[in-house]
């Protein structure tokens, strides 16, 4: 009745580099300024929906990033292809006697948002992490860190139906994953539908963004209402978490 899909841990790669000095003086001028470029590694995606592997492999226009180093945390955005700090006067500077930074997207994650009904809610849930310790400050002042991605896609198809119900008759209402009561929902002829979305038909895909497990779990992983005739039938219940990694 369903097709469970998952996307791998992958890894976003971030290249912190410096810029052209003419574009901010006050920051880019600081011969101490921690400055940044970030950009997505092969096989990772900022944009959970990507269509193309270039549309994954980079990210957007006005995302946020948080870095912290000595107690402080800072923003930069990603404004004109260049990250830069969000409030323009304040931004990290190397210390050496902290050389560890934490690096997080999308910034304020705090916990699984159980709303993913739309792009935007979906992305948010998309996180990404790294506590990274230098050896040393560079001599050209550019960090170099990995993020890890720290949570799971899940897609489930509708595939079709036993044979106590019957196509046309039959439509899914009310989808949701264990934890996540508003999935994003895809129709059958692969256009996002967002918001409230209740008639699901074969062939439309449910998705989420989970946090990963070992698997092994007797909770219940999938529970949905059936409409038919009018009727409500449910809930019916997908028990067994699958692994997610």
């Amino acid at each position: 009745m369903k097709k469970l899909k998952y996307s791998l841990t992958a890894l976003a790669l971030m290249t912190l580099a410096a810029c052209n000095k003419t574009e901010m003086p006050g920051f880019l001028s600081d011969p101490d300024a921690v400055r940044i470029e970030a950009a997505v590694g092969a096989l990772t995606k900022s944009n959970p929906l990507g269509s193309t592997i270039e549309e994954q492999m980079k990210f957007n226009e006005g995302d946020r990033i948080s870095v912290t180093n000595s107690g402080k945390t800072v923003v930069y955005k990603l404004n004109g292809g260049t990250w830069a700090p969000e409030n323009a006067g304040e931004y990290l500077k190397w210390d050496k006697n902290d050389l560890t930074f934490i690096a997080q997207y999308p910034v304020g994650y705090t916990t699984l948002p159980t709303d993913q009904s739309t792009k935007e809610n979906l992305a948010a849930a998309d996180r990404m992490y790294v506590n990274h310790t230098c050896s040393y400050i560079p001599i050209d002042r550019i960090l170099s860190t990995s993020l890890q991605r720290k949570n799971v896609l899940v897609k489930v198809k509708i595939a079709g139906y036993l044979d106590q119900y019957k196509e046309g008759e039959t439509y899914i209402k009310n989808l949701r994953f264990d934890k996540v009561q508003f999935p994003l929902i895809q129709d059958k002829e692969g256009n996002y539908v967002e918001g409230s979305y209740t008639m699901g038909t074969v062939g439309c895909t449910y998705i989420a963004i989970l946090e990963p497990n070992s698997g092994a779990s007797d909770a219940y992983f999938v529970e949905m209402i059936l409409h038919k005739a009018n009727q409500e039938e449910g809930p019916l219940k997908v028990k067994g978490v699958p692994e997610l990694k």
